[in-house]
């Protein structure tokens, strides 16, 4: 799979569990693996955060945190940093 599928399958997920976050909803565990390895690539972790509305810091926090709790040893810094970002405002 080239880097530009996975950029748009990542940029895809990652919108699909920032929506999902904003709802009180659930990202489904395939959804946030596909997350988690795609923020490895710049543009995804850019849309996750270009997307981040202040009205929702609390959702997107416990998302981040969630994501980050479940990343591999090797997938943490990209999903600490939109973390980060959130916890930020």
């Amino acid at each position: 799979m080239g880097g530009g599928r996975i950029v748009r399958n990542g940029v895809a997920a990652g919108r699909m569990i920032v929506a999902c976050s904003r709802s009180d909803g659930a990202a489904a565990n395939c959804e946030i693996a596909w997350v988690t390895v795609a923020l490895q690539h710049l543009w995804v972790g850019d849309d996750s955060w270009a997307r981040m509305d202040l009205a929702h810091l609390d959702a997107y926090r416990r998302l981040w945190i969630d994501v980050t709790r479940r990343a591999q040893t090797g997938y943490v810094a990209a999903r600490a940093c939109l973390l980060a970002l959130a916890t930020c405002h």
